[in-house]
């Protein structure tokens, strides 16, 4: 992925155990849900923009 690796020290690699996440392999699960949320919905705007389905 782009934002995050997905093996090695994952977010406590980042600067200290976070305690957001309870386990590392937790974080990294919520990274990969929230890195492919954005994802869907930066290619849904795009294609919505670029057809000109919002224009008025």
């Amino acid at each position: 992925m782009l934002l995050h690796s997905p093996k090695g020290d994952g977010i406590g690699g980042i600067g200290g155990q976070s305690q957001i996440f309870t386990s590392a392999k937790t974080a990294e699960k919520t990274l990969n849900q929230v890195t492919w949320a954005l994802g869907t919905v930066f290619i849904t705007l795009t294609i919505v923009l670029s057809a000109g389905w919002l224009n008025r």
